[in-house]
């Protein structure tokens, strides 16, 4: 199944936001827009901006944190081959098996198995 990448969008707005800024500047300096331009709705849509950008990267970080943490905690491992993690095959019944010995002080099946 092939995967459809979607555009960054908010990177392909960035150059087209900073133009209409400086398109509407231009045309307060110039007088063809009077009394529409204000400092701080331009500030404001910038901060905004920027902390989307930020909460985003935030997120994106304490989510890799919290994930990496709660990985020690995981029940059984599917490994690197997704294609074939389901049904069970006897490699990762045995990996499973193997967690649960080592945590129990059984022998196990072994990693060779």
């Amino acid at each position: 199944m092939d995967s459809y990448n979607f555009p960054q969008v908010t990177q392909l707005a960035i150059p087209f936001f900073v133009v209409a800024i400086l398109i509407e500047l231009w045309l307060v300096r110039t007088g063809r827009a009077r009394d529409s331009f204000e400092t701080r709705d331009t500030l404001t849509s910038l901060m905004m901006g920027t902390g989307n950008v930020v909460a985003g990267l935030l997120l994106g970080v304490v989510s890799y944190w919290a994930l990496l943490w709660l990985w020690q905690f995981r029940v059984f491992n599917l490994g690197l081959s997704f294609g074939c993690s389901w049904p069970p095959s006897c490699s990762m019944i045995c990996a499973t098996t193997s967690i649960i010995a080592s945590r129990t002080g059984c022998a196990g099946c072994g990693p060779n198995t």
